[in-house]
């Protein structure tokens, strides 16, 4: 697990997401930020959800999957 992964702004378009991260990292799953906050994830789960087409004009704010207080950890939590 890395605690480093590269966030997504909830603006970026779909597009540009599966282009310059999907599509050139090994990372499956990307936080969605807006202001600094984490609101949701993204991966190609949600983007298969989309038609191609809608690609360019589609948010990953838009089809990320929300996050709820149920999954959130902070760094000191102990993992077992």
């Amino acid at each position: 697990m890395s605690a480093d992964v590269p966030e997504v702004p909830v603006d970026m378009t779909v597009r540009t997401f599966v282009d310059e991260r999907l599509l050139r990292s090994d990372y499956s799953c990307y936080p969605v930020t807006n202001n600094g906050a984490v609101i949701g994830v993204v991966g190609a789960e949600e983007v298969r959800k989309v038609s191609s087409e809608k690609w360019e004009y589609s948010s990953v704010g838009e089809i990320a999957h929300a996050i709820d207080g149920a999954y959130k950890i902070n760094a000191t939590d102990d993992a077992w």
